[in-house]
């Protein structure tokens, strides 16, 4: 493929299939892969995709243990100090600011959580959200719009409808709704950028928080805007 992005990315509502390429067969053929990949995808017919994709028991001479692409890379990510203290910021900001709902979840998975997910879960999972009636299609750039149609009806017309659209819910707790939060300090008003800056932080826990909120905004940024982060 000429493709500049193929990608497939996970956030707190949504999972996200992205192509882009400046080939106008290229990008024809590759909507027809992701297409297939997203509503025909063989796992539905071989569990032992999920097996070796996502988490698996082997006996070796130590004992049972855990083996999977995304079982081994999840467990790679935990062990990443950083990583680790991004998340448990995360979803300890979520947890202040929610009460139940898809955010105070780690969109991208947790490694005890893992242990105890089946194929069976996958199929119960994929057959609730993997539906056209639960999906959104973005089209950007010059291109027959009408034969990208045709690409997407070839697809969609064959899926069963559903009951609607599944629409994640989630509240925010009283105190995140009723707590105003200052922008000045000591007179002195808190610009806010991307830098050290704003008022000196010289308090260690400060510190801390400040270079975790740091660290939260450039991963947002690396997320939205991936071309230039």
């Amino acid at each position: 493929s000429l493709a500049s992005t193929i990608n497939a990315t996970t956030n707190d509502q949504t999972t996200a299939y992205i192509i882009r390429t400046a080939n106008i067969t290229d990008y024809h053929n590759l909507v027809d892969v992701y297409l297939n990949a997203v509503f025909h995808p063989l796992i539905l017919e071989e569990e032992n995709i999920f097996l070796q994709q996502g988490i698996r028991w082997e006996v070796t001479d130590a004992g049972v243990s855990p083996n999977g692409v995304v079982y081994n890379e999840l467990r790679q990510n935990s062990l990443e100090t950083g990583t680790s203290m991004l998340r448990e910021v995360v979803r300890a900001l979520n947890a202040s600011l929610f009460e139940d709902g898809t955010p105070i979840y780690s969109s991208g998975g947790e490694t005890d959580a893992l242990l105890s997910l089946t194929y069976a879960d996958v199929m119960e999972t994929y057959a609730a959200c993997y539906r056209p009636d639960n999906a959104l299609v973005f089209l950007s750039g010059r291109q027959d719009v009408e034969h990208t149609f045709s690409l997407l009806d070839a697809y969609l017309k064959t899926m069963p409808a559903g009951s609607g659209k599944i629409t994640p819910t989630y509240s925010l707790r009283e105190e995140a709704r009723s707590t105003a939060l200052p922008i000045a300090h000591a007179g002195a008003l808190v610009d806010v950028g991307i830098a050290f800056s704003g008022i000196p932080v010289t308090e260690p826990r400060s510190a801390y928080a400040r270079d975790a909120m740091l660290l939260l905004a450039i991963d947002h940024l690396r997320t939205q805007y991936s071309d230039v982060y």
